[in-house]
């Protein structure tokens, strides 16, 4: 997308962030969620609530980040 001058949009973050929550990836999470800001692509309330389980889940030690 990026190549063909079209920056993602917060769908296709969302959808980017949620697959890597489903491994164990939460580190690279977190640096998508920045490159994502950077981008100037407004987040949802389904982007915070991404980040709210993530950092739930790094608490509790599901996740280390």
């Amino acid at each position: 997308m990026r190549k063909n001058g079209h920056p993602p949009n917060t769908v296709v973050y969302n959808a980017y962030m949620n697959g890597l929550l489903k491994g164990t990836n939460s580190q690279k999470v977190e640096e998508i969620f920045e490159r994502m800001k950077r981008d100037h692509c407004e987040p949802s309330t389904e982007t915070y609530t991404m980040m709210i389980n993530l950092y739930g889940k790094v608490i509790s030690g599901i996740y280390l980040i």
